[in-house]
């Protein structure tokens, strides 16, 4: 159950962090070129934190070798 919970989590984190990348494309395309949702480093922190809690889940419930 909680390896369950923690990949929905890991996922939402990951779609939002693509949907926040995909916003914030738009908006500095069309709208204003210096236009940041999350700072400077907000975004490629939150990218890190996403794919960073993917890696720890796949690694704590990784398959035993036999």
């Amino acid at each position: 159950m909680v390896f369950v919970f923690s990949l929905v989590v890991a996922a939402l984190s990951i779609a939002g962090v693509f949907a926040l990348v995909c916003l914030e494309a738009y908006i500095r395309w069309t709208i204003n070129k210096d236009f940041t949702f999350l700072g400077e480093s907000g975004l490629g922190a939150l990218i890190l934190a996403s794919f960073g809690l993917l890696a720890a889940l796949l690694f704590a419930h990784r398959t035993p070798k036999n």
